[in-house]
């Protein structure tokens, strides 16, 4: 509906300019000395309605190109905190998966860039959690030859367990 009242709006100027450059006979006259500019009244009006065009125009651009700094700044805020958040998603994805490896090296990317650096520090202290245990169940596993004391059983089963 809007452009529609766009729309005749532009016709009915057209239609006002047309009634007025055939009706007034007038011209308009710009006087420098020595020079003198004489123009018929229509052509004064389109060129005038022109040149605030142009000047819009211009302005518009030169507006954009200053501001220009802010929106490239904030679209790369907007991909790192999209990236953040993508590396948090594959870290935790990762973590349930059981490949801690990988968990901790997204996390790693998440903490430094994303908007929850606490998350992805818990993520990589689990990681962390894990491989302690894995090492401390391969220590138990690698004595299974010998015979174990209990107690020592005990404290590897339980060290395996995390």
């Amino acid at each position: 509906m809007r452009a529609l009242f766009w729309v005749l709006a532009v016709f009915a100027a057209a239609v006002a300019l047309v009634i007025l450059g055939r009706a007034g006979a007038g011209y308009v006259m710009f006087v420098y000395p020595p020079y003198r500019v004489e123009l018929s009244l229509p052509f004064f009006v389109v060129a005038s309605l022109a040149g605030f065009v142009l000047l819009y125009a211009a302005m518009r651009l030169l507006g954009h190109a200053v501001s220009l700094p802010t929106y490239v700044r904030a679209y790369r805020s907007r991909r790192r905190r999209e990236r953040a958040h993508a590396a948090l998603a594959a870290a935790l994805q990762a973590y349930y998966e059981g490949r801690y490896a990988r968990a901790e090296k997204e996390a790693a990317a998440a903490f430094e860039a994303g908007p929850t650096p606490g998350l992805a520090a818990l993520l990589a202290h689990r990681h962390d959690a894990h491989a302690a245990a894995r090492r401390a169940r391969r220590r138990c596993l690698g004595r299974g030859a010998a015979p174990r004391h209990p107690a020592r059983q005990a404290r590897c089963d339980f060290a395996g367990a995390g």
